[in-house]
């Protein structure tokens, strides 16, 4: 399970971690430069619901064990 230290909290869980991150100003005004949706819609669109899935279930799963090799 991946772990993160965001804002001095220990968070766990890819999902999290990309929730948590998803929540920074820093990173919400970053996205909002770079898209003309608001960020909501963007995190909840087909697209990058289909990738957070695909990181999930098809890639983490064959990439972290061989990081940790």
């Amino acid at each position: 399970m991946p772990i993160a230290l965001i804002n001095d909290v220990q968070v766990n869980g890819s999902k999290e971690i990309n929730d948590a991150l998803l929540k920074l100003p820093a990173v919400i005004d970053n996205l909002s430069s770079k898209n003309d949706m608001p960020l909501e819609d963007f995190v909840n669109s087909p697209s990058a619901q289909k990738w957070e899935t695909f990181a999930r279930d098809e890639l983490a799963p064959i990439l972290y064990p061989n990081i940790c090799r």
